[in-house]
């Protein structure tokens, strides 16, 4: 079977309130944020009212002493303040997530391991956390669990209406066997870890895809599949209603081979999943049918899934868009395209599906704001190499290209449930660059 190449990706978050202060229209100007040099890839999250956190991993000359820096911009006209939140030699660290709440308030979690011993990480390997309130204060970086040292933690964090936190990731210790997950409230550390079982006995971890989301009643969606190295693995996604509430029950969107599976959240209408009918793979990426499921609000049910394109495709990603509508990307090979054809499909207010086709304005969809709002990026030419430009595509069709030159960058997105506004970030040979976008 032959190998395909990996996703190219751009890393970037959405959102800001209708109710956010008044600003000049457009993209902000790029702002190249202290202390950034030699940075990795960035995770960026933005607020209700068009704050943005950006934070990265540094390493240093010697490759023996890495950083955690985060810079917190106060506001659309803001200047960036750089954090340094762990500084350290011989430890290893991955899965940075943020997350800010409706307050600008600044959650931030974290996989480390350490220290070196000789040639090998030796001690523990634990999801840790911190949170930097809307003042300013910055909290002492604290443990939330130890995890399996044989486990992809892949920490998800998500900040509902009510500014409480929820943080999602694979445990694989006794008292989280599987997914393991913990609420914080507003100035407040996490309390205990839970895990996210079915029944009584847990499943297993989310290696085959993990995504969440909330709606703007504080529902939270948290979707992943289980085994998705076997036939047997299952596609799923559960919700919690309120309250430091447990996370249940589980609605079973697909059982058999899934990977990929990519989650929207309509802001008042449930969810939207998508998936490749695929196993995993350590060595190349299996291409699969692309699958699609509706989850009613509040998790009381998933509609059985439709097959939105029967060929084999990778590179899956999914977008909402205006008036709980989504948009699916994917890439598809074949005798006739050795290099790889860009494919998408829309769906309606009701749930229905468009005819695969090639994107008719030349832009693929990466991420949403809850306004409909869609941080777009151009193809370059073949599907090779990597994007060249990123823009805003609003609900009435406007394309409006950002001053961001993405280059060698990887992709992730997340959305607050209400209002419009997005940021994007890259590392340049020279520091993080940010700009980000108000209707």
């Amino acid at each position: 079977m032959r190998r395909v190449r990996r996703p190219i990706v751009l890393l970037l978050a959405g959102v800001a309130a209708a109710a956010a202060p008044a600003a000049q229209a457009g993209w902000s100007p790029v702002a190249r944020v202290a202390g950034s040099a030699r940075a990795g890839t960035p995770a960026v999250a933005t607020d209700a009212r068009g704050d943005v956190a950006v934070g990265w991993f540094r390493l240093g000359h010697q490759r023996a002493t890495t950083a955690l820096r985060v810079a917190v911009r106060r506001g659309p006209q803001g200047r960036f303040a750089t954090h340094t939140l762990l500084h350290g030699t011989g430890i290893a660290l991955t899965g940075l997530a943020l997350a800010l709440d409706e307050r600008g308030e600044l959650t931030v979690a974290w996989v480390q391991r350490g220290a070196l011993g000789g040639l090998e990480l030796q001690g523990p390997t634990g999801i840790r956390a911190a949170f930097r309130t809307a003042g300013g204060r910055w909290s002492v970086a604290r443990r939330v669990s130890t995890i399996s040292p044989f486990t992809s933690a892949l920490p998800h964090l998500v900040a509902r209406p009510d500014r409480h936190v929820l943080l999602t990731f694979n445990a694989g210790i006794p008292s989280a066997p599987g997914v393991g997950y913990a609420w914080r409230r507003p100035g407040r550390i996490f309390g205990r870890v839970r895990s996210l079982q079915t029944g009584s006995r847990p499943r297993g971890y989310f290696l085959g895809g993990f995504d969440t989301g909330v709606d703007a009643a504080g529902r939270v969606y948290v979707a992943g599949v289980r085994r998705c190295d076997s036939g047997a693995g299952v596609a799923e996604v559960h919700v919690a209603r309120r309250g430091h509430a447990r996370l249940g029950p589980r609605r079973v969107l697909a059982r058999g081979a899934a990977r990929d599976l990519r989650l929207v959240v309509q802001p008042s209408d449930g969810a939207t999943a998508a998936w490749l009918t695929a196993g995993c793979s350590t060595t190349e990426l299996l291409p699969g049918a692309v699958r699609s499921s509706r989850v009613t609000a509040g998790g009381r049910s998933a509609a059985p899934p439709v097959t939105v394109a029967p060929a084999p495709a990778t590179q899956l990603s999914l977008s909402g868009g205006a008036s709980g509508t989504a948009e699916l990307a994917w890439t598809t090979f074949g005798p006739t395209a050795p290099d790889g054809v860009v494919q998408i499909a829309r769906m309606d207010a009701g749930g229905a599906w468009t005819a695969p086709l090639g994107p008719p304005d030349g832009w693929v969809s990466l991420a949403a704001d809850a306004g409909g709002d869609q941080l777009v990026a151009d193809l370059p030419p073949a599907n090779l190499g990597f994007p060249s430009r990123v823009a805003v595509r609003t609900p009435d069709g406007a394309v409006t290209p950002s001053p961001l030159r993405p280059r060698f960058v990887t992709t992730a997105a997340t959305a607050l449930p209400a209002g419009r506004g997005i940021a994007a970030a890259t590392a340049t040979a020279r520091g993080v660059r940010v700009t980000s976008w108000r209707p």
